[in-house]
Formats: structure tokens, sequence, C-alpha cells
């Protein structure tokens, strides 16, 4: 039988004073992280109202488009979202080296798997019309997805960057650059939707090219950001053959797979709602573009990434 010893007593529960530290942790890195999911998610009711307001046409081939979109992207996404688990547990080790290897090889993983996505949405179009959709609302929503790829890498690089800060518990940049990138998306489909300030009037193609300047700006202002604040510091090396190794890209993959396929899955199911409601008309595919944007910014409310929670626990 065994039994405790005098010296090392049994570990208690935690005292009412250490839980209420540790709530009050959660909800500091929690709180900015899920209103960083929160604006992210306006960026697509913002489309959503400024397209509506434009032409019902208009938004039913940016909603079937989106859907598109994001259904060839999210397994890709969920491949970056593979170093979350080894920045995060390197961050809590004290492990400084694993940190600047998960970001190296998660902005690796980010282009690597963005090119076969830029490749399967340049093929909305004909996939559009193989599955029924109504031939000028596939052909307007494979031009919007081909005036989105630059969308593609600016995301993914935009999630390895984000990662790799809430993973050290570095929350509040994220959710400012996605402020900006609201007020900059806003005004870019002010100018280019409707022809403000001198500009022609684009309407469908508009939204797609401020999407596509709001994704790449993400990366960008967040990494100018980090650099402009030290947030590299210490947790940077250069680029080397360990960088490039297949064993840690093969890591992140095995790592990322899972979430990838539960995010196909999950984008999929909705590109075919989507794809249900373009069957019956125009109208049903624009108010289903719209439900499903409220829904989603509804849901975003509850959703942040974990890395940023786990980041404050040494492993």
């Amino acid at each position: 039988m065994v039994t405790s010893s005098p010296s090392s007593p049994p570990r208690a529960l935690l005292p009412a004073h250490s839980l209420g530290a540790e709530i009050a942790r959660l909800l500091e890195l929690g709180v900015p992280a899920a209103g960083t999911q929160l604006a992210f998610m306006l960026l697509g009711v913002v489309d959503t109202a400024m397209l509506g307001h434009f032409d019902a046409h208009a938004l039913a081939a940016a909603g079937i488009g989106n859907m598109w979109h994001w259904a060839v992207t999210s397994l890709a996404f969920g491949l970056v979202l593979g170093v979350e688990a080894v920045i995060s547990q390197g961050f809590g080790r004290g492990d400084r080296k694993a940190v600047a290897l998960g970001l190296q090889r998660g902005l690796l993983v980010a282009m690597i798997s963005s090119v076969p996505a830029c490749a399967v949405q340049a093929m909305a179009e004909p996939a559009l019309l193989a599955l029924g959709q109504m031939p000028q609302v596939a052909s307007d929503a494979g031009l919007y997805c081909i005036l989105r790829l630059p969308s593609v890498p600016g995301f993914l690089v935009y999630i390895a960057l984000r990662v790799y800060l809430q993973g050290r518990g570095i929350v509040w940049p994220a959710f400012w650059v996605s402020l900006f990138a609201n007020l900059t998306n806003a005004f870019l489909n002010w100018v280019l939707i409707y022809g403000n300030l001198g500009a022609p009037e684009l309407g469908l193609e508009g939204a797609a090219i401020a999407s596509s300047i709001t994704s790449v700006s993400l990366p960008i202002a967040l990494f100018l950001w980090a650099k402009r604040a030290h947030l590299f510091e210490g947790y940077w090396r250069p680029w080397d053959a360990e960088s490039y190794s297949w064993r840690g890209l093969r890591q992140t993959f095995s790592l990322g797979l899972p979430i990838g396929i539960q995010s196909a899955l999950e984008g999929w199911a909705f590109a075919g709602a989507s794809g249900i409601a373009g069957w019956i008309s125009i109208t049903a595919l624009a108010s289903y573009q719209i439900t499903l944007n409220v829904a989603a910014l509804l849901s975003s409310l509850t959703k942040t990434d974990g890395g940023a929670l786990v980041s404050t626990r040494d492993t």
C-alpha cells in the first residue's frame, strides 16, 4: 500500500487567491485574442453589407466565391496551425530556439501550402459550373476568386505570425492590426465598389481587390509592429539548414493535418450549402451569404486560438 510521505504532502487544489489570479490571466489573454477573431470576422460582414447595397447578383457571386476561397484555404490554414503547440510549449519551457524554429517552419508551411491552394482557387469557375451553378454567377465568382489569389499567402503568413506572438502570450498587436485592417477594408470597398474619390465603379471586382490588399497588408503590418516593438528579440534565429529540415516540417504537417481536415470539412459543408442555395436562385444565394456572415460573427465571440492560453504553462 502506498502512503503519503510527511515530507511531500498531497498537492491541494489551488487556493482561492491563486484561482482568481489564474482567471484574471486567462481573461487578460483570452479577451484580446477573442477580439482579434471578432475583428477578423468583421471583414466578411463589411464586404457583405457594402456589396448588398450595390447589387444582389454581386453579393451572390461574392458569397459563393468566398465559400470556394475558404473551402480551398481551410486545409492550409490548419497546417499552419500545426506550429501552435510547438511555439506555446517551447515558450512555456523556456526553449527559445524551439519558438524561433516554430515561426520559421510556420512561415514555410504557409508559403508551401499556398501554392496548391491558389491553384485550386483559380479553378473556381469551371468547378462551380460543373457543380450546377448559374453560368453568370460562376463566371463572376471565378473572376472574384482570381482577384482574391493574393489573399491566400497573405492570410496564411498572417496566421503564422499571429500564432507566433499569441503562443508567447503577446495578444494585443494582432488585435490592433485586425482593427486597422477593418478600417482599410471598409475604406477601399467604399472607393472601389462605388467609385468614390474619382475611382472607377468596380462593384464585385472592387470588393475582391479591396479584400486582397487588406489580406496582404495584415502580415506586413503585424511584422512591422513586432519588429518595431522588438518582439523578435530573443526569439529569432538565422535561417539555416535546420529551418528547412524535412523532419521539422513533417512534424508541423503531422500536427496541423488533423486541424486542417477538420477545418476543411467545415468549410466544404458551408460551401455545399452555398451551392444548394445557388441552385435555387440568386436571391437565395445572396440571402444565405448574409445569414452565414451574421452567424459567423456571433460564433466568433466564443472562439480564440489556444496558444496564448497555454503559453503561461511550463511543460
